[in-house]
């Protein structure tokens, strides 16, 4: 009855300075406006990711760009930012503060180099920002797009949908709008106990294993498989972790490839046999999961994601049947009592701490300040196209940017029938040697041959 009443009683409060026309922000969308905060705070640059098309031909530069133009024009939300509505709510405001999007263009004859120095910039005053690299018969088109307007999966499915407007000429209009959700109060509220409990759970008694970190600008380390491999993986994982398990494999064999690369960065000469030495401690590792409905039609903006954290012993990190054990379990217990789903939920209750005091809770709660590294892994491609605007894609890489007190991020995903590796790491963390021994840690891990 009391939860009936309070409901009721919100239902008026909706009502009050509720626009129906506005895009008004989820908790987790507040949540990304926070870490873009925290992330210009410690490091400069806001929370931007890119995605590479790597093509199997030459693009019409200029085409694309006009076509491009002419797209983006149907979308008015990639000209606003976020603003908070006198119901104290953040909505997206579409003011035409910006440009929809900033176009490069270069002929280079080492492509990924000027890629990755591309990928290290900071995006600018833009939310998207497209760099052409002309490299012999093959071009690459980078992406860099800013996780406040759009996530890993969101990202994929634009440029799907600009895919079919180059073929067609038609581009979805659909108005972009969402209600403030000032209502069940009762659910949100149940839902932040939940989360606060499972956060003081998972944080009691927490000893976090110290990671080699660095300090400078951002690198990137990607591992390209092609379909037989892909194909080795997905066997592997059926094998050792069991079906719809290929998460909880790729986050073990994550966690041994940076647990004996640690070890050896700490311990110059460290013996094979002394490798996986027991550790005192724990490894704390948030992994972002997508969310987002399978849809041509629907929103392509904004988040819809949430995250899971897994708390690992280091000293189980060597028995891998029993590390899997203890992945599964916590993947299960998270799933059980809808963790990624009260995080939703609690988030609305959020959205009304300005960016400087959630970032503070994001710091402490998330683990952005303890964990070993991050982990994200995109099950499914949302770019379901073979080609983009005519030539052929051969392969899709995300090049994501980690958080600067986490200091490294594993990410995980698919383009058709082929999986592919990004390490994404700070500057100075490691030399060139230990970069080669991560790679070929994680690579034969994944394939089952160590």
């Amino acid at each position: 009855m009391y939860i009936r009443a309070f409901s009721g009683y919100n239902y008026k409060m909706e009502w009050f300075g509720y626009d129906k026309n506005k895009y008004y922000l989820s908790g987790i969308d507040w949540v990304i406006n926070a870490l873009d905060f925290y992330s210009k705070k410690r490091s400069g640059h806001g929370n931007f990711s890119q995605v590479v098309f790597v093509l199997s031909g030459r693009l019409d530069g200029a085409a694309f760009r006009d076509k491009l133009k002419d797209f983006c024009r149907v979308y008015p939300v990639l000209s606003g930012g976020p603003a908070r509505d006198l119901n104290l709510c953040p909505y997206w405001r579409t003011d035409g503060r910006c440009a929809p999007f900033i176009w490069e263009e270069k002929i280079s004859g080492d492509p990924w180099r000027d890629l990755y120095a591309f990928a290290a910039r900071d995006i600018g005053s833009t939310y998207l920002r497209l760099f052409l690299v002309n490299g012999g018969d093959k071009d690459r088109l980078a992406v860099k797009f800013d996780h406040r307007l759009f996530d890993a999966a969101g990202i994929e499915a634009f440029f799907a949908r600009f895919e079919r407007y180059c073929r067609d000429g038609k581009a979805l209009a659909a108005p972009l709008v969402q209600a403030p959700g000032l209502c069940r109060w009762g659910e949100k509220f149940l839902a932040g106990r939940a989360v606060n409990r499972f956060f003081l759970k998972l944080r009691k008694g927490l000893r976090p294993i110290a990671v080699k970190r660095g300090s400078g600008g951002l690198e990137f380390m990607p591992i390209e498989f092609d379909e037989a491999q892909t194909a080795a993986i997905d066997a592997c994982s059926l094998r050792d972790s069991g079906y719809l398990m290929f998460m909880p494999f790729v986050l073990a064999k994550s966690l041994k490839a940076v647990t004996v690369f640690n070890r050896r960065a700490a311990i110059p000469g460290l013996q094979a046999r002394d490798q996986y030495a027991k550790e005192e401690g724990d490894y704390l590792v948030p992994v972002n999961i997508n969310l987002r409905p399978k849809s041509e039609d629907g929103n392509v903006f904004f988040n819809h994601l949430s995250f899971l954290f897994f708390r690992v012993p280091g000293a189980i990190i060597a028995d891998q049947p029993r590390l899997m054990r203890s992945l599964k379990e916590q993947f299960f217990a998270q799933s059980k009592d809808k963790i990624s789903v009260s995080l939703q939920r609690a988030g609305m209750l959020m959205r009304i701490a300005p960016l400087s005091l959630l970032a503070v809770f994001l710091k402490k709660f998330f683990g952005v300040r303890d964990a070993a590294f991050s982990l994200a892994y995109l099950d499914r491609s949302a770019y379901d196209r073979e080609q983009l605007c005519g030539v052929p894609v051969e392969n899709i890489l995300h090049l994501p940017v980690v958080p600067a007190d986490t200091g490294l991020g594993i990410f995980f995903t698919r383009y058709r029938k082929r999986l592919s590796v990004v390490v994404s790491l700070r500057a100075g963390m490691l030399n060139a040697q230990e970069k080669e021994d991560l790679l070929d840690l994680l690579k034969r891990g994944l394939l089952g041959e160590g």
